[in-house]
């Protein structure tokens, strides 16, 4: 049985190949995108109970996604990384709805801990809604 469905998406082709293969070996079940646009096609096929997101990627970033996968019911947690890390960046994504933000290169146990702690806070969603 799966953990749950996480969707990567990021340019960088090397990346979402080891974010998949991490995440995968962990028990996930993920699915990749190389762009936002990419992105909202696959999540208006499939339901993701997480992105993991770049911030900064040609056309729409990051950001874009947290403001409409955030506007679902229920939203999909979004975490965004970005080897541009800042204070400024991160505030803006809280706000915006985002779960979390990582600085790139990311630390495998960095990434579990926090994808971790999303599917935690997805099942207290769930059971509160029953």
């Amino acid at each position: 049985m799966s953990k749950g469905q996480i969707l990567v998406v990021d340019d960088e082709a090397t990346q979402r190949d080891i974010l998949r293969t991490i995440l995968t070996a962990e028990g996930y079940r993920v699915e990749t995108a190389a762009s936002a646009a990419e992105a909202l096609v696959k999540s208006s096929r499939m339901r993701f109970d997480l992105v993991l997101t770049d911030l900064r990627m040609p056309g729409a970033d990051g950001l874009s996604l947290v403001g409409q996968l955030t506007k679902e019911d229920p939203p999909t947690l979004v975490v965004l990384m970005t080897a541009y890390g800042s204070m400024g960046s991160a505030e803006q994504a809280v706000k915006q709805g985002a779960f979390d933000y990582l600085t790139k290169p990311l630390e495998r146990q960095d990434l579990l801990l926090t994808v971790g702690r999303a599917f935690e806070r997805i099942r207290i969603i769930q059971e509160n809604r029953l």
